[in-house]
């Protein structure tokens, strides 16, 4: 499976989920998402029907195949603009939004 590792993560943090709490939405093992993840292990072909529910994308888009319209719009120029930084430019972006979410997380 192409970036299901990477577009999991995504797409669950962009539903608000932990990874605990997905596995539990998905009678999963709590620690099943982190393997995922880390593509350490891959989900069975139920599994990846019941994330394709849940998120309401197709199996193909989850696996990497059409993901990035599965994107919110503003997270797919997010990531056009970013490619388009100089590599000093993104280090100091990527800086940048780490700060916004350490701030967001002490604000909840």
């Amino acid at each position: 499976m192409s970036n299901f590792n990477e577009n999991l993560k995504i797409i669950r943090k962009q539903y608000g989920l932990s990874q605990v709490e997905l596995a539990k939405k998905l009678n999963l093992a709590d620690t099943s998402i982190s393997a995922y993840e880390l593509s350490k292990n891959e989900p069975t072909i139920d599994t990846l029907k019941n994330m394709s529910k849940l998120f309401n994308i197709s199996i193909d888009e989850l696996v990497g195949n059409e993901f990035e319209n599965s994107l919110k719009p503003q997270t797919r120029e997010l990531r056009q603009l970013v490619t388009m930084l100089s590599d000093s430019y993104t280090v100091q972006t990527l800086f940048y939004v780490k700060s916004l979410l350490q701030y967001q997380n002490n604000q909840i």
